[in-house]
């Protein structure tokens, strides 16, 4: 396989036209140390319950070597970081990649005092000089685990020895391993992403200086925009000349009209599926639907049945382009229809025991090829047989308790067409 520069230099440009365009290269996050914090509360931290985090990252690896295998290029995020500031021995680079690295690194770190033992103003100073002297020192290796674990020093003043003491706690990134959310890829480009919770704002600062070290460039940071418009990318999918985005739980109508505005997608046609069920299992479009080919999709029972006026049923939004500006020109078609009459696609239905499996939730990496996570029923796997899905199948059963799965622990940021 050949090398990240190569690559950078052969594709200058990374986009995505369709999600069923062959996979080039994907970015994502094996979850490590800050993964114990949240397992240890796991709906403060968005998942579904307790799982294995040493096997939960087994399980990581495992998917990252089924990728390369199908021949894609996989920048994780500690590579990334790590790109430019370590030799092949593992030594520190010295440099400006470096130097800005640490002080990324050094952001992370929170000094905070106690009233009744605190320390005084100048006293306080004296620790934020001594900790940026910690930190030309340290190795590359532990700015990874500061930044991913964002730590919080509360200091203290004690009589003996080094006169000073600390309670150390965390505000880690525990949900960086769901990669498919802090960027969306369109026809255009790489888009850094505004997240809707507040446990996963600095999850994008993370990805910025990782598609910065890979060579990428965002058209656009989200967040800079506006930062009450939100947007995550497992609400967002390409398919050539129509962008896909649902409006729920995560993503707001005031982030899509912002991409349209700034004309960073590059299709013709933007159709907002309009969610209102905002149900945590089917939080994002990606885990009830998914596309397979240019002409096959696949959805849960539940939304494509869904009884006319209910919550579950999904309705959608069209913009056209005209010019240079984007034009409501439809709404709330069911969504049903604007499968069938609009895309013209066919569409395999999947029961909703298979979509709380995560059934939904697989990686498509090319044409009628998918990766999908085991334990899906005999109907599932037949009705992909029936229309020739490749299925490659991977094991996330710690993974999942996330509330996530192949789709969205990856973010493809080059497709070709």
């Amino acid at each position: 396989m050949e090398n990240t520069d190569t690559l950078i230099s052969q594709q200058p440009k990374y986009n995505a036209r369709a999600e069923f365009d062959q996979a080039q290269a994907v970015i994502m996050h094996e979850p490590s140390s800050e993964l114990y914090y949240g397992v240890l509360h796991p709906h403060a931290a968005l998942f579904d319950s307790y799982f294995n985090a040493v096997k939960a990252a087994e399980e990581h690896k495992q998917f990252q070597q089924l990728l390369k295998n199908k021949g894609l290029e996989v920048f994780t995020v500690k590579e990334a970081l790590l790109k430019n500031v370590v030799d092949s021995e593992g030594e520190p680079i010295a440099g400006k990649d470096l130097e800005a690295f640490r002080k990324f690194a050094r952001s992370c770190v929170r000094l905070n005092t106690l009233a009744e033992k605190g320390l005084n103003k100048n006293e306080l100073l004296e620790q934020h000089i001594y900790l940026d002297q910690v930190f030309q020192a340290m190795h590359p290796v532990d700015l990874v685990r500061t930044i991913l674990l964002q730590p919080n020093l509360i200091l203290k003043k004690t009589p003996t020895n080094t006169f000073v003491t600390a309670d150390y706690n965390a505000n880690p990134v525990m949900n960086l391993y769901f990669s498919r959310d802090q960027i969306i890829t369109t026809a255009k480009g790489v888009i850094l992403t505004n997240m809707n919770s507040p446990q996963r704002e600095i999850e994008t600062r993370i990805l910025s200086m990782c598609l910065k070290k890979i060579g990428v460039t965002p058209l656009l940071d989200l967040s800079e925009e506006n930062k009450n418009a939100f947007i995550e990318g497992g609400d967002f999918f390409m398919m050539n000349d129509v962008a896909l985005i649902g409006e729920g739980m995560r993503t707001n109508r005031l982030a899509i009209e912002t991409l349209m505005k700034a004309d960073v997608i590059g299709t013709k046609t933007v159709a907002v599926v309009k969610d209102r069920y905002h149900y945590q299992p089917q939080m994002h479009l990606d885990t009830y639907f998914n596309i397979i080919d240019n002409d096959l999709v696949a959805i849960s029972h539940n939304r494509y049945y869904a009884t006319s006026g209910t919550k579950q049923e999904l309705l959608v939004d069209v913009y056209t382009k005209e010019l240079d500006t984007y034009q409501l020109t439809e709404t709330s078609i069911p969504f049903k229809d604007y499968l069938q009459l609009h895309l013209k696609v066919e569409v395999i239905v999947l029961s909703d025991e298979d979509q709380k499996n995560y059934g939904l939730n697989f990686l498509c990496i090319g044409p009628r090829s998918i990766v999908a996570v085991k334990g899906q029923s005999e109907d599932y796997i037949a009705k992909m047989t029936a229309h020739n899905v490749t299925v490659d199948w991977v094991n996330f059963e710690n993974l999942k308790q996330g509330w996530g799965a192949a789709h969205c622990t990856t973010q493809i940021i080059n497709r070709k067409s």
